[in-house]
């Protein structure tokens, strides 16, 4: 095929495509036609499937050769973004290893804070610049036995499509966040580290489309998505019985959507924990895991609980109460006794000494 045809192709295919709807671009994640990884469908994957013409390269529709139907299949996608994240989020796809690499600062597109006490949330912490980046699976894969085990997992366990991490329900301190530390408007809270970060539905996300169902809210690490509160107008999919019922993970699955999870804040019902998810679904990519997290709780308290042989997250709790935060540089029978009653501690040897 002679370039002025090849250009003549890729013109047509531009015109055809203008304007053209896309089913299911805005939540998915990869493009059937997207050949160069970009996480778009442009001139350049039409070039891609051009100088492999005939060949069995590229052979997406199963019928041995690149052809006509990997044409029209471009030609269905052209101009798509392969992906529904915002906010500057940068997506680029991995397909041989069926990864979508997300990366991007962690920082909200909508306003966070104030954590001053000012408006009644004091956090001693500072949203910063995170520079992550995350692996999403493409193609999930079920499982009744997941690796990790989500609520045991410190810091990020999914990524919203903001580009703000979410995380299991706990806080530090091993208490349900939702319920008993503040948040600011939008339901998020810097960790020490400064990793911004939802334990629950944010307020953006409480919007239906025109079905009445929650609109996309994020995915967790096992690349199941994960949409807001309802399932149809006015009804929560955690309020759902029979087949449609969210089981132990938080998800379900229809036939538009497939499985998902649905979330849903403590300002919504106050009965809706894990808020996002109690576990995972399929299999989440593990090198999300390495080295990730929220950050060590606050200074002193590795140490002073380390040395006390009690676990960081006992130490945070302790933080929560002002009238032990010295527990975690001094500790003593009464910082024991405290975190044994409320804190779920067990001392070594059983008793506090």
């Amino acid at each position: 095929m002679n370039s002025g045809r090849l250009m003549s192709l890729a013109v047509m295919l531009t015109i055809l495509a203008a304007g053209a709807a896309l089913a299911d671009s805005t939540t998915r994640l990869g493009c059937d036609s997207d050949l160069d990884g970009d996480a778009q469908v442009t001139v350049n994957d039409v070039l891609e499937i051009v100088a492999v013409w005939g060949t069995p390269d590229h052979d997406t529709d199963g019928d041995g050769v690149c052809g006509v139907g990997e044409i029209l299949q471009v030609l269905a996608e052209f101009g798509s973004t392969c992906h529904p994240f915002t906010n500057g989020v940068i997506v680029t796809m991995d397909y041989d290893a069926g990864v979508a690499i997300v990366q991007g600062t962690g920082l909200a597109d909508h306003p966070m804070g104030p954590f001053d006490g000012s408006e009644g949330c004091f956090n001693p912490n500072t949203p910063t610049d995170q520079n992550f980046t995350w692996r999403i699976p493409l193609n999930p894969v079920y499982t009744n036995n997941p690796p990790v085990n989500l609520l045991n997992t410190f810091g990020a366990v999914g990524v919203c499509t903001n580009g703000v991490s979410w995380y299991n329900p706990y806080d530090g301190g091993g208490v349900d966040a939702p319920s008993t530390i503040c948040m600011d408007e939008f339901n998020a809270h810097p960790s020490p580290d400064g990793s911004y970060h939802y334990h629950q539905a944010s307020d953006w996300a409480y919007p239906t489309d025109a079905s009445g169902h929650s609109i996309l809210m994020g995915y967790a690490f096992d690349g199941y998505p994960v949409y807001g509160p309802y399932e149809t107008e006015g009804v929560f999919a955690k309020d759902l019985t029979g087949d449609m019922a969210l089981d132990e993970c938080n998800t379900h699955s229809d036939p538009v959507r497939g499985i998902h999870y649905h979330a849903i804040s403590f300002e919504l019902d106050q009965s809706g924990f894990p808020w996002i998810a109690g576990c995972y679904r399929g299999v989440p990519d593990e090198s999300n895991f390495m080295g990730g997290g929220g950050g060590p709780p606050p200074g002193g308290c590795n140490s002073g609980c380390g040395a006390a042989m009690a676990p960081p997250p006992v130490c945070m709790c302790l933080q929560n109460n002002p009238e032990y935060a010295y527990c975690c540089t001094d500790w003593d029978i009464y910082c024991c006794i405290q975190a044994q009653q409320y804190c779920g501690y067990n001392p070594p040897g059983g008793g506090c000494n």
